[in-house]
């Protein structure tokens, strides 16, 4: 079904109309088109739904003043959420929020995709580029405490987020990216989190091939300032009393990826300034012998992250922390950190897993050229068996695991 077009001084889009003077539909797919002076404003409005056909909202407004607000939210096991906002004027707003909520299912899958465009490299705004984009998926396979029939749970979380704003003159860039993903697998013998990488890879310049949380920001100014803030967050439980408990959380492929580039003119009075937070907990109990795997990438911001001013500042936090009940579980830390700017770059970084831990605090520059620091971490590892003839007895091998911390150094 093609978009609603609206032209006029004043258009509306969503479920409560201002009233007399305005151009007004309840469509949740709008194009509109203020005239000389008008203003757009447009409100998807989906309510709390409990439907797997998911939600969908496209809003295109061309005008001076320009808002648009996306409100999803969805209670069930399989189900997507989508917002698609283009915007070009002298000022334009942007408010994206997206929840799912699955409680006591054995199979909870949830899928969320925001992307917004605001002006063009043609015409950009010219006054104020603004984006208010939140993200959360909330899965609780066992209820409050009781695990659903079945002997398998399994919950997948995908969260992708693009953020694109040109601006002009002195305009101005303003974007804050949320994203959080809440796991609690509670009693299954075979408990499965986040084991699918995404499809999709929103951040190709970084990190994994399939993030299960991506985020990928572009600002343009020329003489105004590009402001970010990203915040990533992933919290896996998964509880089991049965003996023989396989607990599988993360992928190689998968994990947390954040893409941040931002550019002024070298010759004007603009800046940059781009503060990731990105945090993952996992947690794994279950009786003695059980079989646990924990697995986490991260990374951010690239390769790219700042060009223009030397006033540029991009701290980087990561944070990861990894217990499991049993001693011998599989344990795999990956944070990574990468920055390239002619202004200051800070790399806070903290690894856990049951056997070590590792942090590093450090910055560099002005300039930070190609920076990239990161932490590493593995649990010890068993060895299969080597013997010279058949039927030996050999005790298997293990070598010590730990953390490594790699310093910044030049990737270039």
């Amino acid at each position: 079904m093609g978009a609603v077009r609206q032209v006029g001084v004043r258009n509306y889009a969503g479920p409560n109309c201002p009233g007399a003077g305005w151009n007004c539909t309840t469509a949740t797919r709008v194009l509109q088109i203020a005239t000389a002076g008008g203003d757009n404003v447009a409100q998807c409005t989906g309510g709390t739904l409990n439907t797997t056909a998911g939600q969908k909202c496209t809003i295109e407004q061309h005008g001076a003043n320009n808002t648009a607000r996306c409100f999803e939210r969805i209670n069930a096991p399989d189900t997507s959420q989508l917002c698609d906002i283009t915007q070009t004027g002298a000022k334009n707003t942007a408010i994206v929020d997206q929840q799912i909520i699955s409680t006591n299912n054995s199979g909870e899958f949830g899928d969320q995709t925001a992307t917004v465009r605001q002006g063009s490299l043609a015409a950009g705004s010219s006054a104020l580029n603004s984006v208010q984009l939140s993200q959360s998926v909330m899965q609780n396979s066992g209820g409050e405490g009781n695990a659903p029939s079945g002997d398998v749970q399994e919950q997948e979380g995908y969260q992708t987020a693009a953020v694109t704003q040109y601006a002009s003159g002195s305009g101005n860039n303003e974007s804050q990216i949320d994203q959080s993903e809440a796991q609690f697998a509670h009693g299954a013998s075979m408990q499965l989190q986040n084991m699918l990488p995404n499809g999709a890879d929103c951040a190709p310049a970084v990190g994994s091939f399939g993030p299960n949380i991506c985020a990928n920001v572009f600002q343009k100014a020329v003489n105004g300032n590009n402001t970010n803030r990203l915040n990533q967050s992933l919290d896996q439980k998964a509880k089991s009393n049965s003996d023989g408990a396989d607990q599988w959380q993360g992928t190689h492929d998968g994990g947390i990826d954040g893409q941040v580039h931002q550019a002024t003119d070298p010759s004007g009075p603009g800046s940059s300034s781009n503060t990731a937070n990105e945090s993952k907990t996992q947690d794994e109990s279950a009786p003695s012998g059980a079989t646990q795997t924990q697995i986490d990438p991260m990374s951010c911001c690239g390769f790219a992250s700042q060009f223009g001013s030397d006033r540029a500042t991009e701290p980087i936090n990561q944070t990861v922390n990894e217990h499991a009940s049993e001693a011998a579980a599989d344990q795999s830390v990956d944070l990574e950190g990468t920055s390239n700017s002619l202004g200051t770059c800070t790399f806070n970084q903290h690894a856990t897993i049951n056997i070590d831990s590792a942090s590093q605090n450090a910055s560099v520059g002005p300039p930070c050229p190609y920076q990239g620091a990161s932490i590493e971490c593995a649990s010890v590892i068993i060895l299969s068996p080597i013997g010279d003839f058949i039927g030996d007895v050999v005790v298997a091998q293990q070598v010590g695991g730990g953390c490594s911390v790699f310093p910044p150094e030049n990737q270039g």
